[in-house]
């Protein structure tokens, strides 16, 4: 079976996202390895205020070149301090990630857009103080929260009950 997420996801004419920034959670995680041979996790990213869709695909590379950003996406996905990390424990991990339109083999998709303005790698603390605003979140309310109103009705006041009528 041929798994079509990776082509639907990137493809600009069936993606439900245009250029932005999401809240993203990890929905799957692999460790592989580049072309060069370097260790790199290779994730499915989910809009989480989009009924997590999926958002895009993007690599946190460990070795080689890519390394730094790769470390700077596993902090801001709340992994900064791990000397060891399994690809599972990145499942449901979020950030605020940054995408847009890239071109890859020639094709144009969605990817993340890591030099960002404000972030290091296109990745941002999904809870952090320098969040940017994200597409499609609803917006936060400063009204205080509805209180239910409940009356009180005395037993002997109330119309259900006849003093004269036997149980």
């Amino acid at each position: 079976m041929v798994d079509l997420r990776r082509a639907l996801a990137t493809d600009p004419e069936r993606s439900n996202f245009g250029p932005g920034n999401y809240l993203a959670e990890v929905k799957r995680c692999e460790f592989k390895k580049s072309s060069n041979g370097h260790p790199m996790f290779s994730v499915m990213l989910a809009a989480v205020d989009h009924d997590m869709q999926v958002l895009c695909f993007d690599t946190l590379m460990l070795g080689g070149g890519g390394h730094g950003i790769g470390i700077a996406k596993l902090d801001r996905l709340g992994f900064a301090d791990r000397e060891a990390l399994e690809p599972g424990e990145l499942v449901g991990a979020r950030a605020i990630v940054a995408v847009d339109m890239g071109e890859y083999q020639g094709k144009k998709r969605l990817e993340v857009d890591i030099g960002a303005e404000g972030s290091k790698c296109g990745y941002w603390l999904w809870d952090g103080d320098d969040a940017p605003p994200v597409v499609g979140a609803a917006p936060v309310s400063t009204l205080a929260p509805i209180q239910p109103v409940t009356a009180e009705v005395p037993l002997e006041d109330s119309a259900l009950f006849d003093d004269d009528e036997d149980f």
